[in-house]
């Protein structure tokens, strides 16, 4: 990974394989940092991050289990100093990652696989339904 955009595809890629969905929660620019290209930390999506209490939720139904998993990665600087000091930098691997992987729910459930968003995919073949007629209902008279 070597900037922004490869996070997003890397999250992306990471959230498909493991049936997780991800917040940012931190973000820091090369213009706020003289040590990194970018950094993001990333909450998983059942944290508490942006959310109602569970004690205040009166929808009933809430994704907010004050998940504790989150991922940080950060891209460093390459530069002609960071090469000199930093044997990964020398070697094309500017990128840290950090795992916190201490989810405190199921992630194969069909309720937890119910909170994600559908992929374009997913959402195609759904459309396709419904212009076939499939969804439709339709009541006996």
């Amino acid at each position: 990974m070597f900037s922004e955009q490869d996070i997003c595809k890397w999250i992306s890629i990471h959230s498909k394989q493991t049936n997780t969905s991800w917040c940012v929660n931190n973000k820091l620019s090369n213009s706020e940092s003289s040590r990194y290209v970018c950094r993001k930390v990333y909450m998983c999506h059942h944290s508490g991050f942006n959310k109602v209490s569970i004690d205040n939720n009166k929808k009933g139904r809430s994704k907010n289990t004050e998940c504790k998993a989150q991922i940080d990665i950060k891209i460093k600087l390459n530069t002609k100093d960071t090469r000199k000091k930093d044997k990964y930098i020398r070697d094309g691997l500017p990128a840290v990652v950090i795992f916190v992987n201490e989810h405190n729910h199921n992630l194969a459930s069909a309720e937890a696989l119910s909170f994600l968003r559908p992929t374009n995919e997913v959402r195609i073949i759904y459309e396709n339904y419904f212009n076939d007629g499939l969804g439709e209902y339709l009541s006996p008279l």
